[in-house]
């Protein structure tokens, strides 16, 4: 059976026979003992270790050491040839895991935990895997055991370099847009501090929940402040493969998040008043599909959202592109992240978001944004994005009417460079050309929908069994729900021994 983490040595691994019980010493590397561990980063004293070096399955290791590494199952789902870093439900579940290894798995007590990379026939496979893996571990590193980004990043350097996430674009390799995985490291860090989120009120069923495309593919960003969303359809319905959902069917989910603003910034394939009848502003700010804004609309954006007294629900066609570039920019003037920190954590949160040129133009706004911003004090938060203590009455309410097999099921083969018109370059600045024709959104959308098909998503469990204490680090006591296995979105399962 699959497993999300392996809890035992890779298959044939063997042990150089059983040691006299003694007290383990880095110096023992420099004596060939434990020559296994020679290279790999310490990221804990004498017990939590990232070998960057993929072994192979016959590797010989010690009986006082004790290998992991990630399952095939787990794996970046790309759009295009985007890849990483992995989402924040799957960061949550490796933390969780590792935690209950560091202090509660009794195999485990007086070994040496070592996070490995298996060797593949592809290089880039292993590349992929291992820059992947560190943002696992350096993540873990900054939210548990209180190293500083740039101390993490430094060590993780040592075994690189590592390669760098890419966009979701369809550019070629050479103008496509890139990420660091110390991007990353740092967005992590600054978000814990802001409180954006805590893995100790973490409702991860429920981010897993309504990040899946018919469930509304939606995402909470910044704690009390945005969510973002695939556009909703004049009705609900399925439409060339994959489905379109009304307004009304966001109306609980919002209103349950204190949602009190809408903000479109594609076409209209709506009406409007719908929002408004139901009691939330509404904005329409539109630019063309994988464009920039123009400063006007920047300042609209930002204006909207800094008066807005509740949340601020943001969509596109994908809510990817346009979405996250200006979400993106309100971090940056209020939150004093860096563009690249402020993409990453996006990236993180809801991945695919910030495309192409779109990433170029953030980094070219950060100096203007932190120069408005800088007579705004830097909100903290108590309660972070899928918070359960924050929002007890929280509902995972599905969208019932689209609840079927084969929801997918014409989404076949359909990739983001598709060829699907021969529209000019002014049209496509024009509103109603986006309507009538197939843009980088619908791709976007489309993709993600075959990600749903290929991961054949199982049924979501009801929300009380998402809202469960997540393991706090140095905890005395087993939590009980650690004996039951846990499905995810993605179909495979993690079972405590």
């Amino acid at each position: 059976m699959p497993q999300f983490l392996k809890r035992k040595k890779p298959v044939n691994v063997t042990t150089t026979g059983k040691k006299k019980k003694k007290q383990i010493r880095m110096s023992d590397i420099e004596n060939d003992n434990h020559i296994f561990l020679s290279g790999c980063c310490e990221i804990l004293k004498n017990r939590l270790y990232f070998k960057t070096q993929p072994i192979a399955t016959n590797v010989q290791v010690e009986d006082d050491i004790h290998c992991f590494f990630p399952g095939d199952d787990i794996e970046y789902l790309s759009f295009f040839k985007d890849f990483g870093p992995f989402n924040l439900a799957i960061l949550y579940r490796y933390c969780e895991f590792l935690n209950d290894l560091l202090h509660f798995t009794q195999e485990t007590k007086n070994k040496r935990v070592v996070h490995c990379i298996l060797s593949c026939p592809s290089e880039k496979a292993v590349k992929k895997k291992a820059v992947n893996s560190a943002f696992l571990i350096g993540s873990y590193a900054v939210i548990y055991l209180n190293k500083t980004a740039k101390d993490v990043i430094d060590l993780l350097q040592k075994g690189g370099p590592f390669l760098k996430f890419r966009d979701a674009s369809y550019l070629p390799s050479e103008v496509a847009s890139y990420m660091d995985l110390s991007d990353c490291i740092r967005a992590i860090e600054k978000a814990h501090k802001l409180g954006f989120f805590n893995f100790e009120d973490f409702n991860y069923a429920e981010y897993e929940h309504f990040e899946q495309v018919h469930n509304g593919d939606l995402n909470l960003l910044v704690p009390d402040k945005f969510l973002a969303f695939r556009g909703p359809a004049e009705k609900t319905e399925i439409r060339n493969g994959y489905p379109y959902f009304a307004p009304d069917k966001y109306f609980e989910y919002f209103k349950s998040n204190n949602v009190s603003t809408i903000i479109r910034l594609n076409a209209k394939f709506y009406e409007a008043e719908e929002f408004v009848k139901a009691g939330f502003k509404h904005e329409d700010l539109f630019f063309r599909d994988g464009s920039v804004p123009c400063d006007e609309i920047l300042k609209k954006f930002l204006r909207a959202c800094e008066e807005s007294d509740g949340m601020v629900a943001v969509h596109c066609k994908a809510g990817l592109g346009r979405t996250g570039t200006l979400i993106a920019c309100y971090m940056i003037k209020h939150y004093k992240f860096t563009a690249m920190e402020a993409i990453a954590w996006l990236r993180i949160c809801r991945p695919g978001s910030v495309i192409g040129n779109q990433q170029c133009w953030v980094l070219k706004k950060e100096a203007l944004m932190l120069d408005q911003g800088q007579n705004y004090p830097v909100p903290t938060h108590k309660h972070g994005i899928y918070s359960i203590k924050g929002r007890p009455n929280i509902q995972l309410s599905s969208f019932k009417d689209l609840m079927m097999n084969n929801i997918l099921e014409k989404v076949d083969t359909i990739g983001l460079n598709d060829d699907t018109s021969s529209a000019s370059s002014e049209e496509e600045n024009d509103e109603a050309q986006e309507r009538e024709r197939e843009t980088q959104g619908d791709r976007l959308n489309k993709r993600k929908s075959m990600q749903s098909r290929k991961k054949n998503t199982p049924a979501v469990r009801a929300a009380s069994e998402g809202r469960r204490r997540p393991l706090a680090r140095n905890r005395g006591r087993r939590p009980q729900t650690r004996s039951t296995s846990h499905v995810l979105r993605s179909g495979f399962k993690f079972q405590v021994n």
